[in-house]
């Protein structure tokens, strides 16, 4: 049986890196919680156009888009017998 070969661009679901992005995700998504109510209810847009944590929001959702093309599924180089071959 030949021995199928790693991408050096893969990573590891148990990883130390991987383990960070989680955590950072972890972390973007409680800011997204507490900040979206909180400038929907009590940041006014009367004396300004910009608010100040817009660079911030911005930041998050960046690592949300990111976080997102990164880990779909379907985008495996992999080909698609091999997980048939796990299976049997």
């Amino acid at each position: 049986m030949q021995q199928i070969k790693r991408s050096r661009l893969i990573l590891l679901h148990y990883g130390i890196f991987k383990i960070g992005w989680d955590w950072l995700i972890l972390l973007c998504t409680f800011y997204v919680a507490i900040m979206v109510p909180y400038n929907a209810a009590f940041v006014t847009m009367e004396g300004s156009n910009e608010r100040a944590s817009i660079v911030s929001d911005v930041i998050v959702e960046m690592l949300f888009i990111i976080g997102k093309s990164t880990s779909d599924v379907n985008a495996c180089p992999c080909p698609k017998d091999s997980l048939m071959i796990i299976f049997k």
